[in-house]
């Protein structure tokens, strides 16, 4: 079983115990692991922050950094880490819209409110467990899901990688990401790197994710295709 990895951000020793006994007693009744941190200081989160999280459990009012602006600087950095605000006032919350929370709990935050807004969250946290990649990119680094990644190719001295309906130049060369990935991305050709899960046809030379056409080479295409088959065969498909 995956363990998921989550930290509290709260300036109040108090608010930040609760929650860990709470979080702490949600895992052992739903049999879920979790590695969970107590964080007291924002600044220092934020400036130490790694794209390697699941959950943060961020409150809203502290010193020095709010709970907001401390949510907005971990998007700049991690734009699928699930967020939940912990707030004194409802109306403190809203704002978690403009930067993609899940949910916020009122303090004192109650069992009865914790197990409602934790079991609503259980299927997304496990659906979003897959592995993420940090991408550098303008000056900032990103994280995405690896399996959100469409395909990748080089350019000159950087790599675009396609996710989803976004793009993403780096500066890094192709070799390197290669080592990076799982064994689910395999080369149609020399440049495209693709993520076998998000093929969904297959005709003459070319491969198709979706409307998206991407033609194989001659000397890729048997081992490309190879590969491809092996993958759906171990994905249950064929």
């Amino acid at each position: 079983m995956r363990t998921f990895k989550v930290a509290i951000v709260d300036d109040e020793k108090e608010a930040a115990e609760r929650l860990l006994f709470l979080l702490e007693h949600f895992a052992e009744t739903h049999q879920v692991k979790a590695e969970i941190s107590i964080f007291d200081r924002p600044l220092a989160f934020a400036a130490a922050y790694r794209c390697d999280y699941d959950l943060l459990f961020l409150d809203i009012e502290m010193p020095a950094m709010d709970g907001i602006a401390l949510a907005k600087k971990i998007r700049e950095k991690d734009s699928s880490v699930i967020l939940i605000f912990v707030t004194n006032l409802a109306q403190y919350a809203i704002e978690g819209y403009s930067v993609q929370a899940f949910d916020y709990i009122l303090k004192p935050v109650t069992q009865a409110a914790f197990e409602l807004k934790m079991s609503r969250l259980l299927p997304r946290l496990t659906a979003d467990s897959g592995e993420k990649i940090t991408i550098r990119t303008n000056g900032s680094t990103l994280a995405v899901k690896v399996d959100s990644i469409d395909y990748i190719e080089p350019d000159d001295h950087h790599v675009i990688y396609h996710v989803l309906d976004e793009v993403y130049e780096s500066y890094e060369a192709m070799k390197e990401v290669e080592k990076r990935l799982p064994s689910y991305f395999a080369k149609c050709n020399r440049y495209y790197l693709v993520n076998l899960a998000k093929v969904t046809a297959v005709r003459g030379d070319s491969v198709y994710l979706g409307s998206t056409e991407l033609k194989m080479s001659r000397t890729e295409k048997k081992p490309f295709l190879e590969r491809l088959s092996d993958y759906m065969s171990h994905m249950g498909v064929l």
